[in-house]
């Protein structure tokens, strides 16, 4: 008789919760704020095969989901009460379904049934689109930060440094689709050094046309940078 036991998976985007039996999860709670969530296929090794009775109802802030290509199951009202939800994606495959699934989800528009394959890029472009979502909540959070505290902004600046190595292209991105703030995040970059004197060149290469105004105004900043700099070597001598 396999051993059954409660465990919690903890992410940025909330703590997703899980009952453990016979090497499989069914997730039970979820407790957090996100708009969109791709929820993981896999807790401890283990395959998420279910999600349980009223696991998401009432979540009024969930827009978009992308469920796991390991479902088989999902309870009862799972999702009722979510009225802002707009499309969820399920695996293209044999699911038990429970009743009132969707009960007042008075928003919801798509249901998107996806292969292996196409579940796949599915959950990769949702991936994509809660990393980006993520890079704007810390430049936001970096350019107002006067009251922060030091082990918040550590924590901040190591992700978008991670970022800086990985994921450089959904930065230019996020910054260019930011309106007016645009500038202020680049002024972030620079001050911070995540742009430095030996990165400036490969980056301005690296947005060529793509990012015209974000170049200009990142290679006006940086000279301006190296003269103010100069001077004040000059009066040190």
């Amino acid at each position: 008789m396999s051993e059954k036991r409660i465990e919690k998976y903890v992410s940025e985007d909330g703590i997703f919760v899980y009952r453990m039996e016979n090497g499989a999860g069914e997730m039970i709670g979820y407790e957090g704020a996100a708009q969109r969530l791709l929820l993981p296929a896999y807790v401890s090794d283990c395959p998420v095969t279910a999600i349980g009775k009223k696991t998401f109802a009432g979540k009024r802030q969930l827009v978009k989901l992308c469920l796991p290509d390991t479902l088989e199951k999902i309870g009862d009202r799972a999702f009722a009460g979510c009225h802002r939800l707009k499309e969820i994606t399920l695996p293209n495959r044999q699911l038990h379904l429970g009743r009132q699934l969707f009960g007042k989800c008075t928003a919801l528009r798509e249901l998107v049934y996806c292969a292996e394959e196409d579940m796949l890029a599915k959950q990769q472009s949702c991936l994509r689109e809660q990393i980006c979502r993520k890079i704007r909540v810390t430049l936001l959070r970096l350019t107002f930060s006067d009251c922060m505290e030091q082990t918040v902004r550590r924590v901040l600046l190591t992700f978008l440094q991670e970022r800086m190595g990985d994921c450089r292209e959904e930065i230019w991105n996020v910054i260019e689709d930011s309106g007016e703030e645009q500038f202020l995040y680049c002024d972030v970059l620079l001050e911070t050094g995540m742009i430095g004197n030996k990165m400036i060149g490969e980056i301005l290469e690296e947005l060529g046309e793509n990012h015209v105004e974000l170049r200009a105004y990142l290679l006006r900043k940086w000279q301006s940078g190296r003269k103010a700099s100069g001077f004040w070597e000059q009066l040190q001598l």
